[in-house]
């Protein structure tokens, strides 16, 4: 068959089925959009809580569960913004060519680190530059930590992404104890 024949089948069914089938089609929207919208609601704040959290941990504060869900309470607007714009901003670098959005995205890599590690007051684009300054000169060394996980990866991703779960906090944990690295050799970039 051809592509006319596939064409003349597909209208012959739709005759009968068009508006339930969009129908359908419809909902699977809707439901898709809904989550996804969901989603970049509540992602930002949730990865500056992440970043709190662990970041109190490796100063041995013993932070609570609650700690997660602090950004949507004092730094919820300042985290979905900063989270929207670093993906816009990582994303129009990767038109360019993949090299160059992996370098922005390694620049922006500290923002949540830095809204969850400030006191003062700062807009989403002041956290993005404050990381951007930041990383300066520290992006090489952050990309060889992330590369120095890939057998991990790797691992996890044979058992099914089971042991991704298992390595998430390792990682977390060794991008605040970078993160605190770098910042106290840049202390007036973050104060």
């Amino acid at each position: 068959m051809e592509s006319r024949d596939y064409k003349k089948q597909a209208w012959e069914m739709l005759r009968t089925n068009y508006w339930y089938i969009l129908l359908v089609i419809v909902i699977s929207f809707v439901i898709i959009g809904i989550s996804s919208f969901v989603f970049w609601l509540f992602a930002g704040p949730l990865f500056v809580g992440v970043a709190g959290f662990v970041l109190k941990s490796y100063r041995n504060e013993k932070p609570d569960l609650v700690e997660l869900f602090v950004p949507f309470q004092n730094k919820f607007l300042l985290s979905f913004v900063s989270f929207v714009l670093k993906r816009v901003f990582i994303f129009l670098w990767a038109l360019l060519f993949i090299i160059p959005g992996i370098i922005k995205a390694l620049a922006y890599s500290m923002t949540e680190l830095i809204i969850a590690d400030s006191n003062e007051e700062l807009t989403a684009t002041e956290a993005i530059q404050k990381s951007q300054e930041l990383m300066h000169g520290n992006k090489m060394k952050l990309f060889m930590l992330y590369l120095s996980f890939i057998g991990w990866y790797i691992l996890g991703i044979i058992t099914l992404g089971v042991g991704l779960i298992f390595l998430q906090p390792y990682v977390e944990a060794a991008k605040v104890a970078f993160y605190l690295d770098i910042k106290d050799q840049d202390i007036e970039i973050i104060e």
